[in-house]
């Protein structure tokens, strides 16, 4: 396991204990991408996820 693994976990390797812990209650996911997957900007409407990898 890599160092930046134990920073940041994989949700996948711990699904079904979320899942487990998630019956019976409503799930949101929020994504935030501005400056992540797109480029920053100052009009969060134009935020869109660039082509570059």
């Amino acid at each position: 396991m890599c160092m930046d693994q134990k920073e940041h976990p994989s949700a996948l390797s711990s699904f079904q204990r979320m899942m487990n812990a998630s019956k019976g209650k409503q799930i949101a996911i929020f994504l935030d991408y501005d400056g992540t997957l797109s480029p920053i900007v100052s009009d969060p409407e134009r935020a869109f996820m660039s082509d570059q990898q």
